[in-house]
């Protein structure tokens, strides 16, 4: 088992909560351009073994030697810890600001979907027949997936799952599966209040689709690792029908703890906003922010291309 560097995992732990309470760059990303992603990724792909040998084998000893157990604990003890101190923030900017904050998450799901695309020099019709395709997926469960979607103990496990595993590939965000189930307010607000209500069925979700999916996200990741970057760049584009600052909303749906969720909204052009809501369309704080949030993934993705891996051993 590899030594663990305990400040530095903090810190990309740290970093990896950061992303996944905001659409855009998602903690697998950070992971993988700070050297940690195969390692995180071998030792997620691992859980299932060490859970047989600690309580089924019962060698306890020989089952925490072999896995990288202590290594998750600190990695994960870290992003979930700031996580649940961002999002109150998120929260409030939810309500407060929610145009500059959605031009934001904007800017960073535009500039990522493009730098992973630029990242694959291949202009095949087959890259853009899977980017299509996602776009197409992405487009598809923001219209016909929130309307339907009710806060129960099973949606939270079923979007726990989805969410986790699209969050071990690099390039998408576990926020960004929620906010296209309707989901994310529910679950910022949930980790603002610590509510174990939601938390737990959705960390539950979470720890199962890791178990079922780990092993063979790895095994897909590095069989077809174009094609997964190539259909996630499409579900990235797709998801900016969601993120786009200005929506006419045509109808919401009432939950059973009050909350109001927009169910069926269409994008607008900014003047169309302002016609339609009688409110300001802040364009240019908006285009400022959407600046602000493309230059912050630039910045990162900078460090280490996409169509590479950086690995910890080298570091």
């Amino acid at each position: 088992m590899k030594p663990i560097l305990v400040k530095r995992t903090l810190v990309v732990g740290a970093l990896m909560g950061v992303a996944e309470v905001i659409p855009g760059v998602s903690g697998g990303t950070i992971a993988f351009l700070s050297g940690l992603y195969l390692r995180m990724l071998s030792a997620l792909a691992m859980l299932p073994a060490w859970l047989k040998q600690t309580l089924i084998d019962r060698q306890f000893k020989s089952a925490w030697q072999r896995a990288d157990i202590l290594f998750l604990v600190i990695l994960f003890g870290s992003m979930l810890s700031t996580a649940m101190l961002v999002s109150g923030l998120i929260r409030t900017a939810l309500a407060e600001y929610p145009i500059p904050l959605w031009s934001l998450f904007t800017g960073r799901i535009w500039v990522s979907a493009m730098v992973m695309l630029s990242g694959d020099a291949e202009k095949s019709i087959r890259k853009w027949l899977w980017v299509a395709f996602g776009l197409v997926l992405s487009t598809l469960i923001q219209f016909g997936l929130s309307s339907a979607l009710e806060v129960s103990a099973i949606t939270l496990l079923i979007a726990g799952a989805v969410a986790v595993s699209a969050w071990v590939l690099p390039g998408i965000s576990g926020s960004l599966i929620l906010l296209l189930l309707g989901l994310y307010p529910t679950v910022i607000r949930a980790l603002s209040e610590l509510d174990l209500t939601i938390l737990a069925p959705l960390a539950l979700g979470c720890a199962a689709g890791l178990l079922v999916f780990a092993k063979l996200l790895e095994s897909i990741y590095e069989r077809y690792r174009s094609e997964t970057v190539w259909l996630l760049s499409g579900v990235l584009i797709g998801s900016l029908v969601r993120l786009w600052p200005w929506q006419s909303i045509q109808s919401y749906q009432l939950r059973d703890n009050g909350e109001t969720v927009p169910i069926l909204q269409f994008p607008v052009l900014p003047w169309e906003y302002e016609g339609l809501t009688g409110q300001d369309s802040q364009l240019l704080i908006a285009l400022c922010m959407m600046i602000v949030g493309g230059f912050m993934v630039w910045g990162l993705h900078r460090r280490v291309p996409m169509g590479s891996v950086a690995n910890d051993e080298t570091q």
